[in-house]
């Protein structure tokens, strides 16, 4: 990863007057490397004609370091050293074995019903996570107030960097676990699907899936132990209020002698055992007879457990766990229906409908303590972002997208076909909003804006195409 900025700095800007400014270790020339090899074997069974079993098993081998690296010398030598780094130990070197065992029963024996069931094991693909999250070469930043005092807007040197930082972040975690497990999911599957007719079949599909192993970090010189629940204020006395449901709210304040003290460990943390997916499915399928087809599905879905917001959350600082258990994981859309079809029209002219149907996303809903007169508690160990309510509680809108296209296929010649095509996305134009503002402040719950995306669907789109084949 390659980071810069224009002069290694951000502005920031509140209700447009000069705020803080933020200094970066930039550039910042980054590198971490993993080797992944696996091999596998499998074999399949046929008992009694109407019994077939799938068996395999699958070995992986993950390796992964920071190769030796250095960054250039930063804009703010003063604020940041110059880095350069040898090469890292082996952070992981996990060798696994997962198996997989499938059976499918033809249960006439005329091939018009079938019943499945699979069990199987899944090595969490990593990447290089790991080594980013243990790279000495990492990304950090340091925020300084901002006294504009030429009122031009710009910040000089001398209106910021004297003064203190109000906060610092990044740096590596200090070690990984030498015990440390390599992350994997295990799935069972059972389903049943019956041909109704010649062009015709249904069925019904049950999911699990639960994830082993997962890991976070911990603070060893922060323990759980040093955590005192506090239920007011403690520079004003005043009583902490959920401000989202106006209710009495408990945080936790850190001993003064600890403040500032880390020694992060990256470790498999057990309260993410449980986390686990659920779904049952229901699928509908006409194959093309009669100028049409259709292929249908309806999914009744729960992804739930303990919300991990990265590897570098600590389990041992209770702040980070208030609303963390019983949520909704991920992207969790409770139901999900889909449709689509083909008619071939007179003229060879093909019409291609898509409609797709899902619960809105959950919102992780948060507050920044302090930020400017909506959470202002002082604690020890400074600001700090605490959950206001379950994920899932709060949810987007629901999404319905109906989509159409046209086109008439025409061949040429023998090897020559020639296909223009209508598409029309989002018919009814549909202005459904798909990303809001989740930290709970004036802007609580407004589309967000992110990377030039209005956090709403795309509008009505026309495109027309022209496809050639030979």
């Amino acid at each position: 990863y390659f980071y810069d900025a224009n002069q290694g700095i951000d502005a920031i800007y509140l209700n447009g007057l000069p705020s803080q400014v933020v200094a970066y270790n930039f550039p910042l020339h980054q590198w971490s490397i993993f080797h992944e090899t696996a091999a596998y074997g499998q074999d399949s069974w046929t008992i009694a004609r109407r019994i077939t079993v799938n068996a395999g098993l699958r070995f992986q081998h993950f390796r992964t370091f920071n190769p030796p690296q250095s960054s250039p010398a930063p804009y703010f030598p003063t604020l940041f050293p110059v880095r350069s780094f040898p090469q890292s130990q082996d952070l992981a070197n996990w060798n696994t074995f997962r198996p997989r065992l499938g059976v499918a029963i033809d249960l006439t024996g005329k091939g018009s019903s079938v019943l499945r069931a699979s069990f199987d094991e899944f090595d969490v693909i990593e990447g290089t996570e790991l080594a980013e999250a243990l790279n000495p070469n990492g990304f950090s930043s340091q925020t300084f107030p901002w006294t504009d005092t030429n009122g031009d807007g710009i910040p000089q040197l001398s209106e910021w960097l004297p003064s203190k930082p109000q906060v610092s972040s990044g740096g590596a975690f200090t070690h990984v676990d030498p015990n440390l497990k390599r992350p994997y999911s295990r799935e069972i599957n059972i389903g049943y699907e019956q041909q109704l007719f010649h062009d015709v079949r249904v069925g019904v599909n049950y999911y699990h899936r639960s994830t082993k192993n997962l890991f976070a970090s911990r603070n060893l010189l922060n323990l759980p132990s040093d955590y005192t629940p506090v239920t007011a204020d403690p520079a004003t006395g005043a009583p902490i209020l959920n401000p989202l449901t106006n209710q009495p709210m408990t945080l936790y304040n850190l001993n003064p002698a600890k403040v500032g003290l880390a020694n992060f460990v990256i470790t498999n943390i057990p309260d993410l055992n449980n986390n686990a997916y659920n779904a049952v499915e229901f699928t509908g399928q006409k194959r093309m007879s009669k100028n049409w087809q259709l292929l249908a599905g309806f999914t009744i879905q729960r992804k739930k457990g303990t919300y991990r917001q990265g590897t570098g959350e600590d389990f041992n600082n209770p702040n980070n766990l208030i609303f963390a258990q019983n949520n909704i994981l991920d992207y969790d859309a409770t139901y999900v229906f889909k449709v689509d079809s083909t008619y071939v029209l007179p003229m060879n002219i093909n019409v291609g409908a898509n409609f797709q149907h899902y619960t809105g996303y959950p919102i992780d809903a948060q507050v920044l303590n302090p930020p400017q007169a909506v959470f202002d508690v002082g604690l020890n160990q400074g600001p700090i972002t605490v959950s206001i309510a379950n994920r899932g509680s709060i949810r987007l809108p629901d999404v319905n997208l109906f989509n159409l296209r046209f086109s008439r296929p025409t061949r040429l010649s023998d090897r020559v076909n020639l296909e223009p095509m209508v598409d029309l996305f989002n018919i009814t134009n549909s202005q459904t909003v798909t990303q809001e503002i989740s930290t709970f402040g004036p802007t609580w719950l407004q589309p967000a804006d992110l990377n030039g995306n209005p956090g709403i669907l795309n509008p009505f789109i026309a495109r027309f195409g022209l496809r050639l084949t030979f």
